[in-house]
């Protein structure tokens, strides 16, 4: 199935109730949550993200596969790992990197070094409404991959909802993540 764009906030009854990650949790333990591919916790709001492309979980598995050659002993990669920003704020990125210090719940905005969104179709999600809030959240930097194009928009230096530096690196350019030097790739050389 292909992603599905803008994500569709999940029908759990009349009106709209805001829940905690823990709410989350317990639901899904409890079999009451249904369980979609993939959703997200924004500010309380159950959001269904939809499901991943081919093309997305492909460049998604090259890319995953090229960091961690790279990546050094102190860091750790979370593919598809839920980066909980604070108990109402639970996303999807298609992965992040961190310090092995901490276990991946642990982490949260400011030990996120690196986050990483390929976007099929939820491209305009990505640049505006998650980098707003990795941006209000400390996350240090955050990629946006194009799938299709091999684009990538880089956001470093997160300033209350934006960021001081947001460019565009083309597929041939090198990208180098700012806190973990030794993460260096070529979008071009993956898709």
């Amino acid at each position: 199935m292909a992603d599905q764009g803008s994500p569709r906030p999940i029908a759990v009854g009349p009106g709209k109730v805001r829940f905690t990650g823990s709410q989350v949790l317990a639901m899904q333990g409890a079999g009451v949550l249904p369980m979609p591919n993939r959703i997200e916790l924004v500010d309380g709001e159950l959001l269904d993200m939809g499901s991943e492309g081919a093309r997305h979980s492909k460049l998604k598995a090259l890319l995953t596969r090229c960091i961690a050659k790279a990546l050094p002993d102190p860091l750790g990669i979370g593919p598809d790992t839920t980066l909980r920003l604070d108990d109402s704020v639970w996303l999807e990125p298609d992965l992040f990197l961190y310090p092995l210090q901490l276990e991946p719940a642990e982490v949260r905005g400011p030990d996120a070094l690196l986050v990483i969104e390929i976007a099929d179709t939820s491209l305009a999600y990505d640049l505006k409404d998650k980098a707003a809030l990795y941006a209000s959240y400390g996350v240090r930097e955050y990629w946006v991959i194009e799938a299709e194009s091999g684009r990538t928009h880089v956001h470093q230096g997160p300033e209350g909802k934006g960021w001081r530096l947001v460019r565009i690196a083309e597929p041939d350019d090198k990208l180098t993540a700012l806190f973990v030097a030794e993460v260096s790739v070529k979008i071009s050389d993956l898709i």
